[in-house]
């Protein structure tokens, strides 16, 4: 199924027998699959995530929990389409037109009561649930990640002030530069120096660099890259200077920040308030107000852009802007498209478009 931004590959409940749906808890059974299916395809997927930029993960959230057959996408003019997998070679990005979809219901629907007993056998076998590793394929691809302690987290229902300048810093970076991973990495690099520069003051330069970073987060990654001297570079980026490693993401105490890093400590803590790409949304809508020169300037940027919201960004900026109709003032700084066709864009919001009905 194509839901306008991505592929949710689905097998019918119904393909696994009963006997087996009584024995095997659902969840674990389907976190199984994909793990197996992944791990014993990586070699297939890799070469062709290198090439294109695709990304192939085990993942479920709550937004992808939600897209069913038919339903409309929150932000594009696309709604969500089935094809069975022998159609992929054919696949057009104009089959999500809500105006001229092409929707095979019967991709969903042709299956054989217990032929995926098999596959989750052997998946169940093979993997252990208890590890909580969800494989990524991509051209970030990396071991697996586990955030322990030390990273502020945001009081129940409000979000705290490191998770939002991560998400406005990621959101700045996104607008003017249009890469969503280097602007994860950027915005996570950002939160934590500031957190830094606020513990010790701007003047401080630590004697290890390390402490830099594991002072303020206690962050493990051992599958991301140690950075040496010798192989970061350090760069102006948007008024700063900031280390950059040699695959572009942004270092803090000779360790990488990679996107997943970000979800970790920002996307994940932010959820846990408002959902993310609400957040996210009402972010680059609310920074889109600014004049350029603003979001440039890291001084204008932190004044009057993220000072004005840190401690009540949920209730100046999500809520004052979710309720806005998409037809509101033109942002004086257009988002990049990305690989997305102008027909692909929003031209009016969901409501206005049930309207038309």
């Amino acid at each position: 199924m194509w839901s306008g931004e991505g592929a949710h590959v689905r097998i019918n409940e119904k393909a696994f027998s009963r006997e087996i749906l009584s024995k095997y808890n659902s969840l674990n059974m389907a976190y199984s699959i994909i793990e197996y299916v992944l791990r014993e395809t990586r070699d297939k997927i890799e070469p062709l995530a290198r090439s294109s930029g695709v990304k192939v993960e085990n993942l479920v959230d709550i937004k992808r929990v939600f897209t069913i057959p038919l339903s409309l996408h929150r932000r594009r003019d696309a709604v969500a389409v089935c094809f069975k997998p022998s159609a992929i070679n054919s696949f057009e990005a104009g089959w999500v037109d809500p105006g001229s979809f092409k929707h095979d219901p019967s991709a969903w629907r042709v299956f054989k009561e217990g032929e995926g007993d098999a596959l989750a056998l052997e998946a169940l076998r093979r993997i252990n649930i208890m590890s909580q590793v969800h494989s990524r394929v991509g051209l970030i691809e990396s071991s697996p990640r586990k955030v322990s302690g030390g990273v502020p987290r945001a009081p129940g229902g409000k979000i705290g002030r490191f998770q939002v300048m991560g998400l406005l810093q990621a959101a700045r970076y996104y607008l003017l530069h249009g890469d969503l991973e280097k602007a994860k990495s950027f915005g996570l690099n950002r939160a934590i120096f500031y957190a830094w520069a606020k513990h010790y003051g701007r003047g401080y330069i630590p004697k290890n660099a390390k402490r830099l970073y594991i002072d303020i987060v206690d962050i493990n990654t051992e599958g991301s890259v140690q950075s040496s001297d010798k192989s970061r570079v350090q760069e102006e980026v948007l008024g700063e200077g900031a280390f950059v490693s040699p695959r572009g993401y942004f270092i803090i105490g000779d360790k990488e920040q990679l996107p997943e890093d970000y979800d970790r400590n920002i996307t994940n803590k932010i959820e846990g308030v408002v959902p993310y790409e609400l957040a996210w949304e009402a972010a680059l809508k609310y920074l889109s107000r600014f004049p350029r020169q603003v979001l440039e300037d890291p001084v204008k940027f932190y004044e009057k852009a993220y000072e004005p919201v840190r401690d009540h960004f949920i209730e100046l900026v999500v809520k004052e802007l979710a309720d806005e109709e998409t037809g509101e003032e033109t942002a004086k700084i257009e988002r990049p498209r990305g690989h997305v066709k102008p027909s692909q864009e929003k031209k009016y919001g969901l409501f206005k478009w049930m309207k038309k009905m």
